[in-house]
């Protein structure tokens, strides 16, 4: 029988606190549990169902086990009376958390006879008052109940299991995104000899447990847009791609202890996720048009390849605009690249979904890491890098010097150097469309005075250039001289390439489920 003593306040010995093990064990417990793991072929009526007994905890899944929360907080004697780590659960099975609350008002048979436990209690456990000098004993221990609050849902009376525990179930399904518990604990029903009528209640005591559960199919997403008109500037010693990573899903998952946020040393917030965007391409094509044929440059580290990932900063930018430094420069052409978005932890023992370890050992940022939630973004889209001015080596029409009726067909044919990002042509009073050459209108009414065509070229730098034709009964005029060509080595002139379909189709931007967006030209 528990014996206590009251009469002087002193400080709250070790042990008369109530304390929430929520790695309690069956046996501790005093009954065999069990847990959810999966579904025989998927099919949630038929649950593959595990049963637990001995020392270990059951609690699923293992993002809530003694092994993984001890590793997150770093300490092998991590006690989670307080709370558990913050961690990632799977959206295809239930989870589940089992704990125990151990305190002297709870049994009548206690080994230790100097327990100090009463007195005038206040309910914040490390303030408490206690008592001395008059001996009282339990003659009837409290009784433990609690409830279950998730969110702003109302508290729901959880199922007492085994001796004083209580479980946590996570529904498949269910309390998706960010969410928290609010686990309160009531002790009642405690009958003292002799009687003592100051005793206040010890309890409610509450423990918070929070999760991340990833809403849709469980995959990242976001809408990405890149410019390279950070790479254009020759004289630039950085060399930068702006990136516009707004709608990035999920956003930012931040480490909890309990409710509290943990931050490292210098109190930034830690992040538990966070977004990365990873490109890699190939240079397919010279700026001409013609097939690559320069080789990755060791000595001057230009490379004719790109591998970067994109870790946006902490906290986000509000206009998800992030402008990223490539490590060395890139060739002039045309590449073929690839993107992909996923979630990057440091502490995968709390991310209970599927994951990669990322090997890339040449980018220390992210080496070693762990990937959830990849999604590939696109794949294989073009966009252009240049530095040289974008030069017109071809201006020219089926109909230059021909006679013209009206509604007659003419087509207008024009080339570059460089890589177009857009083009816009505009035919007369018409409004401007997009266009690539060739390009064929309808002749309008040749009776009047003579047509206008014009083309708007805007290429990945943000340079724009202007071509233009007219038209008359009498045939097609090229208003717009070509370029000057630059002397080549030994004094020749470097011939005009005419590169406009394929410099058309390279795209000096790519896009995913957004507009082109003009602040970055």
């Amino acid at each position: 029988m528990a014996v206590f003593a009251a009469g002087v306040h002193a400080a709250v010995p070790e042990g008369c606190r109530v304390e929430v093990d929520f790695f309690a064990t069956p046996e501790a417990l005093g009954i065999n549990l069990t847990r959810t793991t999966g579904y025989t072929n998927g099919n949630i009526s038929n649950p593959i169902i595990e049963t637990c007994s001995g020392t270990t905890d059951c609690n699923y899944p293992d993002v809530w086990s003694k092994a993984s929360q001890e590793k997150a907080a770093g300490s092998s004697n991590f006690n989670a009376g307080g709370g558990l780590m913050k961690v990632v659960l799977p959206k295809t099975v239930d989870a589940v958390l089992y704990f125990q609350v151990t305190s002297p008002y709870l049994t009548a048979d206690a080994s230790s006879a100097n327990d100090i436990c009463l007195g005038p209690l206040p309910v914040i456990p490390t303030r408490r008052m206690l008592a001395e000098q008059v001996s009282y004993n339990v003659t009837t221990p409290g009784t433990m109940t609690y409830t279950v609050q998730i969110g702003d849902a109302a508290p729901q009376p959880g199922v007492v299991t085994g001796t004083n525990g209580g479980k946590l179930i996570i529904s498949r399904d269910e309390y998706l995104g960010e969410q928290c518990a609010t686990i309160t604990i009531n002790i009642t029903g405690i009958a003292f000899t002799p009687a003592f009528d100051n005793f206040t209640a010890i309890t409610p005591i509450t423990r918070t447990v929070c999760w991340f559960k990833p809403t849709g199919d469980e995959h990242a997403t976001a809408e990405v847009l890149l410019s390279t008109k950070g790479l254009c500037d020759v004289t630039a010693e950085i060399k930068t791609i702006a990136v516009n990573i707004s709608s990035i899903t999920p956003q930012p998952v931040y480490m909890k202890l309990g409710n509290d946020v943990k931050a490292d040393d210098d109190m930034n917030p830690q992040a538990l996720l966070r977004p990365v965007i990873y490109l890699r391409g190939t240079k397919i094509t010279e700026l001409d048009g013609t097939a690559a044929t320069t080789e990755f440059d060791q000595e001057t580290d230009i490379k004719n390849f790109l591998v970067s990932y994109i870790i946006p900063p902490l906290p986000m930018p509000e206009d998800g605009l992030y402008s990223m430094a490539i490590p060395a420069s890139l060739q002039q052409g045309v590449y073929n690249v690839t993107a992909r978005v996923s979630m990057i932890t440091n502490n995968p023992e709390l991310v209970g979904i599927g994951k990669t370890r990322i090997v890339q050992s040449d980018v220390p940022a992210v080496h070693n890491l762990t990937e959830v939630m990849a999604k590939d973004l696109f794949v294989d889209e073009t966009f252009g890098v240049q530095q040289d001015p974008t030069l017109l080596t071809d201006i020219s029409s089926d109909k230059e010097g021909q006679a013209i009726t009206t509604s007659q067909n003419i087509t207008f044919t024009w080339a570059i150097t460089g890589v177009v990002f857009d083009q816009k042509c505009t035919h007369g009073s018409d409004a401007a469309v997009s266009c690539k050459s060739p390009f064929t209108v309808a002749a309008k009414d040749v009776s009047a005075d003579p047509i206008k065509f014009t083309v708007d070229i805007t290429d990945v730098c943000g340079a724009e250039k202007k071509l233009e034709y007219s038209y008359s009964a009498q045939g097609v005029t090229a208003l717009t001289k070509v370029d000057d060509i630059p002397v080549g080595p030994g004094g020749g002139a470097v011939p005009p390439k005419k590169n406009g379909a394929a410099a058309t189709a390279a795209a000096g931007m790519l896009t995913l489920g957004m507009g082109l967006l003009a602040a970055l030209l």
